[in-house]
């Protein structure tokens, strides 16, 4: 406990400061309350005021919030460089994992490329539509051009049992502010789309799918 004298308002008056824990300060209450303290000092006490106050909690710079956010969403990129070296996140699989064999030789029909270096993994994401209660799969074909240019081809393909995707589904490539760069929309007997982009070493985008209120976001670096 700490006891500190403040500068006093009148020659009569004298400003304590105590600080304490919770049942400290409450028992010196009891003791200004009770008269008591009169008989401790053994001098006259009027007391007309004490109070308790709480202690103000430290201010939180909103810089800091931000860096923790921001270190947050770090973790939560997706590596595609990672990927070619046959690490990948957890929840990544091969496509015939997530779609199954039939569908899996759609995926790699999709571009008429050979490469060494080419990779095709997918996962599941839960999006629920007034259609259709099964995830979705993202399927993310990550090809290298060159030691400076990748090129990425982002497919969404329904799972399950299901021949079709939802209509009305909004599908977007996303710059690291949340801006579309490309979107496209699923429409009536759509089997799957596809957006393709091309980029550098080291630069982010996000897949975004939506649909009503539900939104869906996977961070990418390259």
């Amino acid at each position: 406990m700490e006891i500190r004298r403040i500068e006093e308002e009148s020659e009569n008056t004298v400003n304590l400061v105590i600080q304490g824990s919770q049942e400290q300060l409450e028992r010196i209450q009891q003791v200004f309350k009770s008269g008591k303290l009169q008989e401790i000092l053994e001098i006259p006490v009027e007391i007309e005021d004490v109070k308790i106050t709480k202690p103000v909690a430290p201010k939180i710079e909103p810089s800091v919030v931000l860096n923790e956010l921001a270190l947050k969403s770090e973790k939560t990129l997706v590596n595609l460089s990672n990927w070619l070296h046959n690490v990948a996140e957890a929840g990544w699989q091969t496509v015939e994992e997530i779609l199954g064999q039939q569908r899996t030789a759609l995926v790699f029909a999709t571009r008429d490329v050979t490469s060494d270096r080419r990779i095709i993994l997918a996962e599941k994401v839960n999006f629920e539509t007034p259609t259709a209660s099964e995830p979705l799969a993202l399927v993310v074909d990550v090809m290298p051009e060159s030691e400076i240019e990748t090129s990425i081809s982002l497919q969404l393909h329904p799972t399950g049992d299901r021949t079709f995707l939802p209509p009305g589904i909004k599908y977007a490539v996303v710059d690291t502010s949340g801006q579309p760069v490309k979107q496209i929309q699923t429409k009536a007997n759509d089997q799957w789309i596809r957006l393709d982009i091309n980029g550098k070493p080291g630069e982010k985008f996000g897949v975004q799918i939506a649909s009503n209120d539900q939104t869906e976001t996977r961070n990418f670096v390259i």
